[in-house]
């Protein structure tokens, strides 16, 4: 038996759409953060500053003529504190947007080219040297396995026990099944946590 189940890019596709949506995010932010708001900062240290000192009437009409002036919508604006705290906000969104990104961004680069195979004697992920013979095999958690596609193999080298995650949406699933299906057959029924693989199929 040689089988190799290479990472499902549609399970992986899902880390990279959610690290542009947070890039985009973040660039948005960075618009208003360094240009829209600081616009708005301006005409509010105009009106509220500048202008605080004139009676209400002249205020309205001064504010009018500046905003003509510059060409400047002649809404009110927000007080400056306001506006400044707009700003610390963008760049706080923009901390948190990155936060997610590069973690999902990170996941889905890393995971592209990755691979599980095994022959009749072993299994070799791609992105560990360290082997797992079929016959250190002690024990398989099959717990989450039917809903969730995961199963954690326990496996001895030596006097270190180790286990090893083998998951079926994260790499092509019917190469998967082959693969645990050798990992259970020398396996008693006490040794596997939850049912047997039912069939032994053969990766297309």
């Amino acid at each position: 038996m040689q089988v190799k189940a290479l990472y499902e890019e549609g399970f992986f596709r899902k880390f990279l759409y959610i690290g542009l949506v947070c890039l985009a995010y973040s660039a948005w932010c960075l618009y208003d953060g360094m240009v829209a708001y600081p616009a708005k900062l301006e005409r509010a240290k105009v009106y509220h500053v500048e202008m605080a000192d004139l009676e209400s009437t002249q205020r309205e009409k001064a504010w009018l003529d500046r905003t003509s002036q510059e060409g400047w919508d002649n809404y009110v604006p927000e007080t400056p504190a306001e506006i400044e705290n707009d700003i610390f906000q963008q760049y706080l969104q923009i901390a948190v947007c990155l936060l997610i990104a590069v973690p999902m961004l990170l996941k889905y680069f890393f995971a592209r080219g990755t691979y599980i195979e095994a022959d009749d004697e072993e299994i070799r992920p791609s992105w560990n040297k360290n082997v797992i013979p079929f016959a250190a095999i002690t024990k398989i958690d099959k717990t989450k396995w039917i809903k969730k596609g995961i199963a954690k193999v326990y496996y001895s080298v030596g006097t270190a026990s180790k286990s090893f995650v083998m998951d079926d949406f994260k790499f092509a699933r019917t190469e998967m099944a082959a693969i645990m299906s050798r990992a259970e057959r020398d396996l008693p029924d006490s040794a596997i946590i939850g049912p047997r693989q039912s069939v032994d199929p053969e990766p297309a």
